[in-house]
C-alpha cells in the first residue's frame, strides 16, 4: 500500500509540474519581437526549473534560436544538440544547427546536418510538401551557393528564418 501511495505522489508531482511548465513560457519564445537576451534568460530559467519534469526539447530549440539571433553560434549549436537528444525536435534541430555551422563557415558540418535532417525526414515519412522538409531542402540548396561563394552565409539564415520564428 505504501509503494502505491508513493508512486501516486510521484506521478501527481510529475503531472502537476508538467502542467505548470506549459503555462510558464514567459519570454521563452521564437518570436523576434522579444530581444534575444530576454528569450535566453527565460528559456534558461525554464530549463533550470523544469529539466527533470518535462521533455524540454522545445525550450532548447527556442533558446538556441535566441542564441542564433544574437550571433552566439556555438551556444546555439550546443542547444540544438540538446534539443535533438529529446528526439521530438531532431529534424528542426539539425536544420538550425546546420545554419549555425554555415554561419561559422564550417560548411562540412553544415552539410552533414542538413543531410542528416533529410534522412530523419525520410525515416519519419514526411510528405514532400511538409514545411520543415521544404526548409531543409532549401537550406541544402543555398548551402551549395554559399560554399561556392555565390551567396554569403547570411542569406542562408535569412531564407531559413522566414518560417523558423513561428511558434509550434
Amino acid at each position: 500500500m505504501r509503494n502505491f501511495i508513493s508512486s501516486g505522489a510521484i506521478i501527481a508531482v510529475f503531472v502537476l509540474g508538467s502542467a505548470h511548465a506549459e503555462e510558464n513560457w514567459g519570454y521563452c519564445t521564437r518570436s523576434t519581437t522579444v530581444s534575444p537576451e530576454l528569450r535566453i534568460r527565460d528559456c534558461t530559467d525554464r530549463i533550470n526549473k523544469f529539466m527533470m519534469l518535462v521533455d524540454d526539447g522545445e525550450s532548447y530549440m527556442r533558446r538556441g534560436q535566441a542564441y542564433l539571433d544574437s550571433g552566439q553560434y556555438r551556444l546555439a549549436i550546443a542547444d540544438y544538440d540538446l534539443a535533438s537528444a529529446y528526439g521530438s525536435q531532431t529534424i528542426d534541430a539539425l536544420l538550425q544547427r546546420g545554419v549555425a555551422y554555415a554561419l561559422l563557415g564550417d560548411f562540412q558540418h553544415a552539410e552533414q546536418d542538413l543531410e542528416a535532417a533529410l534522412s530523419w525526414a525520410e525515416w519519419a515519412q514526411r510528405p514532400p510538401n511538409d514545411p520543415l522538409l521544404v526548409r531543409v531542402k532549401l537550406a541544402r540548396g543555398l548551402l551549395v551557393a554559399v560554399k561556392n561563394g555565390i551567396q554569403g552565409p547570411e542569406v542562408l539564415r535569412q531564407v531559413v528564418e522566414a518560417t523558423v520564428h513561428q511558434e509550434k
